[in-house]
């Protein structure tokens, strides 16, 4: 494991590391398969709305990131620090606006952009962007409705109050972070193991690989025949991510309702009924809306039926339904100029069909993640070998008969 961390959050690297050992030790007591080659970063943002974040890659081990700024926001509001969680607050909506404008993963970007704005932001307009995408980026601004100057406005005019505003709010916070119990690494931590040592992920990084080649290839492509393989492709993929996400999900979720060192008393059949509920009103209806919204749109825009006022209005709607940061990258938008027949479709119809099946995938895995928790969790590693949800599930259960 390789750890990361900024010398201004040295302080805590102890108590995450200390963490995670815990959770690595309870993984080999339940006899699960334990991740070894992953990253460690600790952050102030890394990932919007999260304490923690696991991610894959198909060239990079996978990573684990934590965001300090989100675990003080939580301590804030628990406590009822009013005056923190405010500081907390503006600093995370900089960071978000920050990334949004400058792109890149996690944060690195916008801490860079911190420590030397004015080089950083030269970087990013003479470096990263060729003449033409510079400017097609402008224009993609403008048709949103906040135009790249009053971006640039906001993170220059406001970089030496955030500046000192977190050196301020990672002080206040330094004692909480160092005794915090950091429960959300273990669920983290079983979503690393997924990527590290269970077969079908692999299976399901290239199946997306091929799915955005041929969206790419779609988008830049009038030939009907490239239209229709995408769109073939779409429901296809869209099932195979149903599938991986609820099964994923739910096998992390049940470190979040079985407590440290409570397993064998634990009532898992309550578990599972709570797991069900927060995976369809907190994840699919929620966190992943804006991904399967995008879907959809993809899906419109290949046949030449989606606009970008539409698109604008359908993302807006979905992340302030969601309390998502990203309803503060669009300006006004003229409703006048929305195809609301399509908006509706897509509304009414579309994502209300997918989330079904989300939720219905997730039902199935839960019910038999349940009876391994319960019976003997170390039948797990035995279907790391699987290539599909499928044959990982028919894997389980073969293992529970034998029990």
């Amino acid at each position: 494991m390789y750890v990361e961390v900024k010398p201004i959050l040295e302080f805590a690297r102890k108590p995450i590391v200390d963490s995670l050992d815990i959770a690595i030790e309870e993984r080999r007591d339940l006899g699960l398969s334990v991740p070894t080659n992953f990253n460690l970063n600790i952050g102030f943002h890394q990932t919007p709305g999260t304490f923690a974040s696991a991610v894959s890659s198909t060239n990079k081990n996978p990573s684990l990131n934590i965001s300090l700024l989100n675990i003080i926001r939580g301590f804030a509001f628990k406590t009822k620090k009013k005056a923190l969680e405010s500081d907390v607050k503006n600093l995370i909506n900089y960071f978000d606006i920050a990334r949004d404008f400058l792109g890149g993963f996690g944060e690195s970007r916008v801490a860079l952009f911190l420590d030397d704005p004015e080089k950083q932001f030269y970087r990013f307009e003479h470096e990263i962007h060729s003449s033409s995408s510079l400017q097609s980026l402008k224009r993609m601004m403008d048709k949103r409705g906040v135009p790249y100057a009053n971006y640039k406005d906001y993170l220059f005019n406001n970089i030496e109050s955030t500046q000192s505003l977190l050196i301020k709010v990672i002080d206040s916070g330094s004692d909480f972070i160092k005794s915090y119990s950091y429960n959300v690494l273990r669920h983290e931590l079983d979503h690393v193991d997924f990527y590290e040592n269970v077969a079908l992920h692999d299976t399901f990084l290239r199946q997306g690989l091929e799915f955005g080649g041929a969206l790419i290839n779609a988008h830049s492509n009038t030939n009907p025949l490239t239209q229709s393989k995408y769109l073939k492709m779409l429901p296809d993929k869209l099932r195979s991510v149903s599938k991986v996400n609820s099964f994923m999900e739910a096998r992390a979720y049940f470190f979040n309702f079985v407590p440290l060192g409570e397993w064998r008393s634990a009532d898992f059949d309550s578990i599972s009924s709570k797991i069900e509920n927060h995976y369809c009103n907190n994840y699919i209806k929620k966190s992943f809306q804006g991904q399967l919204l995008s879907y959809a749109i993809n899906a419109y825009w290949i046949v030449n039926k989606m606009d970008e006022t539409t698109s604008n209005y359908l993302h807006q709607k979905i992340a302030n339904k969601t309390g998502s940061i990203d309803s503060e990258r669009y300006g006004q938008i003229d409703e006048s100029k929305v195809d609301k027949n399509l908006a509706k479709q897509i509304l009414e119809h579309d994502l209300p069909h997918w989330e079904n099946i989300f939720i219905e995938d997730a039902k199935q895995v839960i019910g038999v993640l349940n009876q391994v928790y319960s019976k003997d969790t170390s039948i797990f590693p035995k279907a790391n070998s699987a290539k599909t949800v499928d044959q990982y599930v028919q894997i389980l259960n073969q293992e529970l008969q034998n029990l």
